[in-house]
């Protein structure tokens, strides 16, 4: 229950700030400049202007709506640029300035999913994309990989973070875990190294294990002897 006030807090928080920012901004583009003024008074109010005024307005309106733009392509938008901020967050004034095609009204479509969507955390510093696991640095993404020991399959972290693949792969490169090609699944696996059952072999025996050759028949044998 204290995590769901603290999110309808935030949500009417942010509410508020958007009603705010967005009263502002109509009563900015409502007040004429002194130019305007001084050519609204010359020219008079001809019917020619006015419509071209009005059309002009209508224009700007449907280009700030973002009406025209389906709201799972706004929304995901959105989420990229959030997504390039490495988890930390975004002011709504940055997406506003991102993204001035689309509409971010406080009652808006747009802002009412990005407010409940499980990829979008909001605090009071703004939006933070959210990844699925909350993997965002090659130490987390260790820790994460080491809680799970059956695998996890680089489909299902790819989204963390802008070079969370390369991380694994250098992870990789110092020992610490290795990558399996799954079949199935149709992607790569990442398994964490357990250093508890790692065998330690003198360079002898590894030399003389590699300087075996086995042959065809060999290999046959051994398959006869296990299958046994």
């Amino acid at each position: 229950m204290a995590s769901l006030n603290d999110w309808n807090a935030k949500r009417a928080k942010l509410t508020t700030s958007l009603a705010e920012d967005m009263s502002k901004a109509a009563k900015k583009a409502a007040k004429p400049t002194k130019a305007a003024r001084s050519r609204s008074a010359s020219a008079g109010p001809g019917p020619s202007s006015s419509a071209a005024a009005a059309a002009g307005a209508a224009a700007t309106a449907a280009a700030g709506s973002g009406a025209k733009v389906p709201l799972a392509k706004q929304v995901k938008d959105v989420l990229d640029f959030l997504q390039a901020g490495e988890g930390y967050p975004r002011s709504l004034e940055e997406v506003k300035g991102h993204l001035p095609q689309y509409n971010f009204s406080a009652n808006g479509e747009l802002v009412t999913n990005l407010l409940s969507n499980p990829r979008v955390e909001v605090s009071d510093a703004g939006f933070a994309y959210k990844s699925e696991h909350g993997i965002r640095s090659k130490d987390q993404l260790l820790r994460y990989l080491r809680a799970h020991p059956d695998g996890t399959k680089a489909l299902d972290i790819k989204d963390a973070y802008r070079a969370v693949l390369e991380d694994a792969e250098a992870l990789k490169a110092e020992g610490l875990l290795y990558r399996l090609y799954n079949v199935e699944v149709q992607c790569d696996v990442y398994f964490p190294v357990d250093e508890r059952f790692a065998l330690r072999l003198d360079q002898a025996v590894v030399d003389l294990y590699h300087d075996i050759q086995v042959t065809a028949v060999g290999w046959h044998a051994i398959g006869i002897c296990m299958w046994l």
